[in-house]
């Protein structure tokens, strides 16, 4: 059976509701940058969204850019840079985009706008409708934004704001969890992979949340530093000036992971056995990482090459 799941590169994922937009397919302005899976929902045209992007002059040049996964509901305005205004001159009257020959007055002021920036708006945001978004605002991911609000400044990841100004009321999680969410970036894996995360993602369980999380991001970085391993270890045997510099990020970062609190959780869980059975783990093995990063110093002193 072909699968089913939702194709990110078409504008209406769900034909029975027109009202959600995966708007990267419809938004023509190049410095609209949108992510995979991010929609734009409003009943009187979804497709429409790129009118809710106002004030974005080609001359300023900035960007308004949205990762994945982001929830945007209806009446949202994005207020971009050219919506600025000197307040520092004698008036805050913008003769230059007036046009004919006031269009050369921008020359006067045009390096001392009081520019703010790209607009980037994270991964996995939810922004409540009828919501203003001004210019240069960063708004990290997993965030959510209350209905109405006038976000005028930053706000961190995985934070609840409302209000105009927009304030943080609280965190969504706690730390602990908010940096396990941030390290392992959902959003960023295979589509694959997401849809067999859904289960633990759409869990209310926070506890069994944090130990899922750990122990993928165990396994990820098992299998990152293992790459390292095998990298280094191809190199040492080959033994040559050229391939031994292009390991030396590698030794670095495994001289820091070996004896380390995470290099002893991670040998402790292949020690009791919790580890997948399939998992690559020479990283692990005591005798196998002394002897590369003792095998690395002998090759880089016949060489002359010690740090």
């Amino acid at each position: 059976m072909a699968n089913q799941r939702p194709n990110p590169n078409e504008a209406f994922p769900n034909p029975n509701l027109p009202r959600l937009c995966f708007i990267k397919n419809v938004v023509k302005n190049p410095r609209i940058i949108i992510g995979d899976y991010t929609y734009y929902d409003d009943v009187d045209g979804a497709d429409q969204f790129e009118k809710h992007v106002t004030h974005f002059y080609d001359f300023i040049g900035d960007k308004l850019i949205i990762g994945k996964f982001c929830a945007i509901a209806k009446g949202v305005e994005f207020v971009m840079n050219g919506a600025n205004h000197r307040m520092d001159c004698a008036t805050t009257y913008p003769f230059y985009i007036m046009g004919g020959d006031w269009g050369s007055a921008i020359a006067l002021v045009k390096d001392d706008l009081p520019l703010k920036g790209d607009t980037i708006i994270g991964n996995d945001v939810w922004i409540g409708q009828n919501v203003t978004v001004m210019p240069g605002v960063h708004i990290g991911d997993g965030a959510i934004i209350g209905t109405n609000s006038v976000v005028a400044k930053d706000i961190p990841p995985y934070s609840i704001a409302v209000g105009n100004p927009c304030q943080v009321v609280r965190k969504r999680f706690d730390d602990e969890l908010i940096e396990l969410l941030l390290q392992f970036r959902w959003w960023d894996k295979s589509i694959e992979e997401i849809e067999n995360l859904m289960p633990i993602l759409s869990c209310c369980n926070v506890e069994k949340v944090k130990a899922e999380l750990r122990a993928f991001l165990q396994v990820e970085r098992i299998k990152w530093m293992e790459q390292r391993f095998n990298n280094a270890l191809a190199a040492i045997k080959d033994g040559a000036a050229v391939s031994l510099e292009s390991i030396k990020e590698d030794v670095a970062e495994l001289s820091k992971y070996y004896g380390s609190d995470l290099w002893k959780q991670d040998f402790a869980a292949d020690e009791a056995g919790i580890l997948p059975p399939d998992l690559k783990r020479g990283v692990l093995s005591e005798d196998g990482i002394w002897n590369l990063l003792s095998d690395y110093r002998e090759i880089q002193k016949k060489y002359g090459r010690m740090e």
